[in-house]
């Protein structure tokens, strides 16, 4: 992708957009705040990989056309890193990649239509971008990303039913909570009825699946810094687990 192209009237301007995280960092230089603007002769295809500023690849993995009454023809490539150095890198950074997004959220409960709402795209196409992870055929990526590899909190020890009551006090609650704190007997109940996959919880969100040593904390995460309107500090998972495994407590203070 040249810049200088961009000049040329016989290219097309394309919306990409590109993980959250690499928007957040130093280490992309970003030409406009948001999504960035592109011009192509040709507008990518989905499967096709793309290079930024030769240090980052990313593939294609949905094109939407968009059109109205008010306004000609737009385009909008939904980008995601492509090799395993780059969802490394980006995992560093605080991002989880869009496929490992959709894998937790799917063991969480959520169905490839509740996905392809919050992700704006077709579940077909949500469905077809993760099967086809032909390099990944032979791993066990859901077990990789659920238990979060090197950055998964680590649960070992610990009740999973008191962890789950300690997540959810954690969480900032909403207006329509109830006041008294999830107890250990209520959690472990949960955690039954469920086989330990969470997604959301009596108003809360946490997207965790308990059923190991180790638990993807990201979705969580997430949730908690997009709850915390006020700029309070938000809490995290691991905060909350380490508060748990110091104290016993499950109240959620940090």
């Amino acid at each position: 992708m040249d810049q200088d192209q961009t000049n040329d009237d016989q290219l097309q301007t394309v919306t990409l957009w590109f993980p959250k995280r690499w928007k957040d960092h130093s280490d992309v230089e970003w030409n406009l705040d948001g999504d960035v603007l592109w011009g192509f002769r040709q507008v990518p295809r989905v499967g096709e990989h793309l290079h930024w500023q030769d240090s980052h690849h990313f593939e294609v993995v949905s094109v939407m056309r968009q059109a109205n009454d008010y306004a000609e023809e737009s385009i909008h490539v939904r980008l995601d890193v492509a090799t395993d150095a780059d969802r490394e890198h980006l995992h560093a950074l605080g991002g989880l990649c869009l496929r490992d997004q959709l894998i937790l959220a799917r063991a969480c409960g959520a169905s490839w239509d509740e996905l392809g709402q919050d992700y704006e795209i077709l579940p077909s196409a949500l469905l077809r971008y993760v099967r086809d992870q032909k390099e990944l055929a032979d791993r066990d990526l859901v077990t990789e990303v659920v238990e979060g590899g090197d950055y998964g909190v680590d649960i070992s020890g610990l009740d999973r039913a008191a962890v789950l009551a300690a997540l959810w006090n954690g969480c900032r609650p909403s207006s329509q909570d109830r006041d008294e704190l999830l107890t250990v007997e209520e959690a472990k109940s949960v955690l039954t009825d469920r086989g330990g996959r969470i997604g959301s919880l009596r108003g809360r969100t946490l997207q965790v699946v308990l059923t190991g040593d180790r638990f993807n904390p990201w979705l969580y995460d997430q949730a908690a810094f997009n709850a915390d309107l006020d700029d309070l500090g938000h809490v995290t998972a691991e905060r909350v687990v380490t508060h748990l495994r110091a104290t016993g407590s499950i109240d959620g203070a940090l």
